[in-house]
This record gives structure tokens, C-alpha cells and sequence, in this order.
């Protein structure tokens, strides 16, 4: 059994990890790097391995992870990506009218 905490509605749940060895946090963005810092900030006295991944990385965060989907330089390129999990209420005919 692998534990997974979810959070969603902030950095909260990260203080109810424990008894586990090996932690890994997957964020779908990380743009500023703020909220992976602050996760990072809470995980520090975990003792174990914490690694981050993200599925878009902006090469211009304060916070680098192990592992991204994508890298993107939003100085290059400021468009940025909408998950259909941000707009599902605009996806779902009669939803929200």
C-alpha cells in the first residue's frame, strides 16, 4: 500500500505524512516555485527522501524539482497551459449557467 495525501486547498496536509521513508510530490505546475518551497519549508525536518516532480516546470522558478513533464522558458514564451481540470465547469454542458 502506497499512502498518497492530496492538497488541494493547501500546504496543510503535508504535516500528516508519516511513517513513510520515501516521499515524492507531484505538482501539475510549477511557475513561481512558491508553493513547492513552502512544501519544502514543511518537509524539513522529514526524515527521509523527498524528491518533486512537476508536470510543466518554468525554467524561471526559485524552485527546481527532479523530474518535469516539460520544461518551458515562460520569458521566451509567456502562453501558458490550462488543464482541463482548472476549466471543467466551462467543459460540461449546463454546468454553472
Amino acid at each position: 500500500k502506497i499512502p498518497c495525501y492530496m492538497v488541494n486547498k493547501g500546504v496543510e496536509e503535508v504535516a500528516k505524512i508519516d511513517n513513510v521513508t520515501n516521499v515524492l510530490v507531484i505538482d501539475d505546475i510549477n511557475d513561481s516555485g512558491k508553493a513547492l518551497t513552502e512544501i519544502n519549508n514543511m518537509l524539513f525536518e522529514f526524515d527521509g527522501t523527498v524528491k518533486y516532480a512537476a508536470l510543466l516546470s518554468n525554467e524561471g522558478s526559485s524552485f527546481t524539482v527532479d523530474y518535469a513533464g516539460k520544461y518551458v522558458n515562460k520569458i521566451e514564451d509567456p502562453c501558458w497551459y490550462v488543464y482541463p481540470w482548472e476549466v471543467w465547469w466551462q467543459l460540461t454542458p449546463g454546468c454553472c449557467s
